[in-house]
């Protein structure tokens, strides 16, 4: 497993250590989030989902994605 390229074993990190990357891969996770509910709401703006043959947004994401 791997943080920003680093390989590294779980077992050999102190708890403090364990906690500070758990805090970073949560806050990495929220920027992606944020990235991808803002190119979902451009997908919808742009209707690209329809003309590709999907009912909806939803059904894109829970079949295409």
């Amino acid at each position: 497993m791997s943080v920003a390229g680093h390989s590294w074993s779980m077992r050999t990190l102190t708890d403090a250590d364990l906690l500070g990357r758990l805090a970073i891969l949560v806050a990495q996770e929220r920027e992606s989030l944020a990235d991808i509910v803002e190119h979902l709401m451009e997908v919808e703006r742009r209707e690209i989902v329809i003309d590709r043959g999907y009912p909806s947004l939803f059904a894109y994401c829970m079949k295409a994605l």
